[in-house]
C-alpha cells in the first residue's frame, strides 16, 4: 500500500455542491482502481470520509460498477499475494500467518462470490401421516 499524500482539491461552491461532489468522486474511483490503495486511504488523499463518498458513489451506478469491478480485481490480487508470503523463507512463521489470514479476510471481504465462506445447507422437507388412528385410553 503506498502512502497517501495530500491532494488538493478545490473548494465546494454552493450552488454547485453535488455536481462538484460527483467529479471529485469520479477522481477518487478512478483513482481506488488504478491503485493498491483502500478506500480509506484514497478518501484521506481527497479530503473526504470514506462514508461520505461511499454516499456520493451510491448515487451513481457508473461509479458503483467501477468500485465493485476494482474490489474484485484488488481481492483476486490479495489471495495470489497470499501464495507468495506463504514461500517466503525470510519472514517468521507467525508473521507468515498473520499477513495470509489477514490477505484471505480481504479478499472474502471484497469478492464474497468467489473468496467467502461458504456453507451449504440441505434442506429436506419431511412428511408427516397425521391421519394415523389414534389410540384412547379412554373407556
Amino acid at each position: 500500500m503506498s502512502k497517501p499524500s495530500k491532494l488538493t482539491v478545490p473548494k465546494l461552491d454552493p450552488k454547485h455542491v453535488e455536481k462538484q461532489l460527483r467529479k471529485v468522486a469520479q477522481d477518487l474511483v478512478r483513482d481506488y482502481a488504478e491503485t493498491d490503495d483502500t478506500w480509506r486511504e484514497v478518501c484521506t488523499k481527497y479530503g473526504l470520509s470514506p462514508s461520505m463518498a461511499w454516499g456520493v458513489v451510491q448515487t451513481s451506478k457508473d461509479l458503483k460498477t467501477i468500485v465493485e469491478r476494482a474490489r474484485t480485481g484488488k481481492a483476486k490480487l490479495y489471495a495470489e499475494s497470499t501464495v507468495e508470503i506463504a514461500d517466503n523463507d525470510d519472514r517468521h512463521p507467525n508473521h507468515k500467518a498473520l499477513s495470509i489470514g489477514t490477505r484471505k479476510w480481504l479478499a472474502s471481504a471484497y469478492d464474497k462470490d468467489t473468496y467467502g465462506n461458504h456453507q451449504k445447507l440441505d434442506v429436506r422437507q419431511a412428511v408427516v401421516n397425521i391421519s394415523a388412528p389414534i389410540k384412547s385410553n379412554v373407556e
